[in-house]
């Protein structure tokens, strides 16, 4: 996105058209080893890289911000509260603002001002208010990329029972459930060019399969057994009854649905997973007594 002569480049994990993808790092996800981010973006374990044309981006961790580099290759904050957000001229760009500043006169068609400010001889020095029209302005939907890049999903974890560290017992019904931890939305927040867009990921649906070639699919999170529950009874929303002694995998994913508001404006974007698995013994009855 050009502002009268600055380029702005936002480029995140997620970001699949309309803006630059830049390979981050393998990084683990869900508990459950690494993840290749060029080959699989749309994990959330993936980084957010923030970069300007012509020179590399650096990638960090949702956990803390991100850097970009100014025209000399230095690296600088890509934001700075009361500066706004940094352009490839090395200036930083605060606002928007609707109104003309004083002094001032009103811009034709639809647009904002912004207040652009350098510190070092990046062209223009000083400060002083820029009028920016509306079509050179970055996008809510190009905003909304980056706050999904920016969510951090729970890592998945399982429950059974009986639990994961005894043996299950074949024609007795297993119960499963996904931990409470497991099961909260999450919210992130990105702003960019006066833009600020939050998007929020809620978990739609459990799916487990249960290495013996059947697949469950759960209501919700499922039901977690308590001791005043009859040891044989199936759970009401997420169970299987193992027919065979053996060891099982079971790999159990829960899918996001992701939507985004902000700037007047609302959408989806596709479903993120969450994925983890376990391997249970299952044992016939006879064998617990010898």
């Amino acid at each position: 996105m050009r502002l009268n002569g600055v380029r702005w480049s936002v480029a995140a994990a997620v970001m699949a058209s309309g803006l630059a993808l830049l390979a981050s790092r393998p990084a683990s996800a869900d508990g459950g080893g690494e993840v290749d981010c060029a080959e699989n973006p749309s994990k959330p374990a993936c980084t957010v890289v923030v970069s300007l044309p012509g020179h590399a981006g650096a990638g960090a961790s949702d956990s803390g911000p991100v850097d970009c580099r100014d025209p000399a290759g230095a690296t600088v904050p890509c934001s700075i509260p009361g500066r706004g957000w940094l352009g490839s001229d090395g200036c930083y760009y605060d606002g928007p603002s609707a109104q003309a500043p004083v002094g001032l006169p009103p811009q034709p068609g639809p647009g904002a001002w912004y207040f652009r400010s350098c510190t070092a001889p990046w062209g223009a020095t000083g400060a002083f208010w820029q009028w920016i029209p509306d079509a050179q302005r970055v996008s809510p939907e190009q905003v909304a990329r980056q706050a999904v890049a920016k969510l951090v999903l729970p890592a998945l974890r399982v429950e059974t029972n009986p639990p994961l560290t005894a043996r299950q017992i074949a024609f007795v019904p297993t119960w499963l459930w996904a931990q409470s931890s497991s099961w909260d939305a999450k919210s992130a927040t990105a702003t960019v060019a006066g833009v600020s867009v939050t998007a929020t990921a809620r978990p739609r649906d459990l799916r487990v399969s249960t290495g013996d070639g059947a697949a469950v699919v759960c209501q919700g999170a499922g039901t977690p057994w308590t001791p005043s529950l009859a040891p044989t009874a199936a759970s009401p929303s997420c169970g299987h009854t193992f027919t065979r002694a053996g060891s099982y995998t079971l790999t159990a994913t829960v899918t996001w649905d992701v939507s985004w508001v902000g700037a007047g404006a609302s959408g989806t974007v596709p479903a993120l997973t969450t994925s983890t698995s376990v391997t249970v013994v299952v044992v016939e009855a006879q064998a617990l007594i010898n």
